[in-house]
């Protein structure tokens, strides 16, 4: 395969912006690709960022996933010392450079640019629900990009389509714990419209992907590297209308996880009560006004 030069790949990551974004968000896998460089690996990632954001500017914000699950299990986080676990490209971003992370111990994001001061503090009742941080990238038409690996491989954001949508298959679940800044500890909660523990759903994103492309809405570049973006607004549209008669439309082991809707659920709902009854603070909350 031949070699790729920083500009080069500079130039195709241009192709997938286009000039009314203001908010750049990028899912990667650079494993993929990242020996095309000739360059030793432990420089790559710096690379690609110093290029992502030449190619961004100075007037729009790119912003990079850095989830910590652990903090699920932990349930303690901390902005400065918890590792994101989202790969080495949001790493490199983390250590790097001077970033701003948002205010999320579960999924929070990493960004440089002009906005990055004000999507810091977005925090909605709940990680994907109505005035959370990717409800927020819906409302402002963030560009969603992928590199180096598909759509369904890739993108978190499209669990901001299964809450919009209220799938039955979730059910939210608070997780309390610490927030520790700079050595000071505080109560935290986070609130995520959580699976079953018992049962793995195999999603079909790719039904997403495949109804953006009928309608030209996604952005490919040229080159050897896989490079891909999306209106964030068009991605939870396009989900919703394929849920809209069934919400089990996104799902590839659709009877299994029916059953488990119908004779699991309340189950580990009320297991879940019975060992962390804080943990169903707001689906109690949520049932009370339906």
């Amino acid at each position: 395969m031949s070699r790729i030069s920083p500009a080069q790949f500079r130039e195709q990551f241009s192709e997938v912006l286009d000039p009314a974004d203001e908010v750049v968000v990028v899912y990667s896998g650079i494993w993929t690709f990242g020996h095309q460089f000739g360059l030793p690996i432990r420089d790559v990632p710096r690379m690609l960022i110093e290029q992502m954001l030449e190619a961004v500017g100075p007037d729009r914000t790119l912003v990079l996933p850095s989830y910590t699950y652990a903090y699920a299990g932990k349930r303690s986080y901390s902005p400065q010392e918890s590792l994101p676990e989202t790969g080495v490209l949001p790493q490199a971003y983390w250590r790097e450079f001077p970033v701003t992370r948002t205010e999320s111990a579960l999924n929070s994001f990493l960004a440089i640019g002009p906005r990055a001061h004000l999507l810091a503090p977005i925090r909605g009742r709940t990680l994907w629900g109505e005035g959370s941080l990717k409800a927020a990238f819906q409302s402002m038409h963030a560009r969603m990009v992928t590199l180096g690996i598909a759509w369904r491989e890739s993108l978190g954001f499209l669990h901001r389509i299964e809450e919009a949508g209220n799938v039955p298959y979730r059910y939210h679940k608070t997780f309390h714990g610490q927030w520790v800044e700079r050595g000071e500890a505080s109560p935290w909660s986070e609130t995520m419209y959580v699976r079953s523990l018992d049962l793995l759903p195999v999603f079909a994103w790719e039904r997403v992907d495949q109804l953006l492309r009928s309608r030209d809405r996604v952005r490919k570049a040229s080159g050897s590297v896989f490079i891909e973006s999306a209106d964030a607004a068009d991605i939870v549209a396009a989900g919703l209308e394929i849920i809209a008669d069934d919400p089990y439309a996104l799902m590839v082991n659709v009877d299994e996880v029916r059953a488990w809707v119908r004779e699991g659920k309340a189950a580990e709902i009320e297991a879940l009560r019975a060992r962390e009854p804080a943990a169903l603070e707001y689906h109690d909350q949520m049932a009370q006004r339906a």
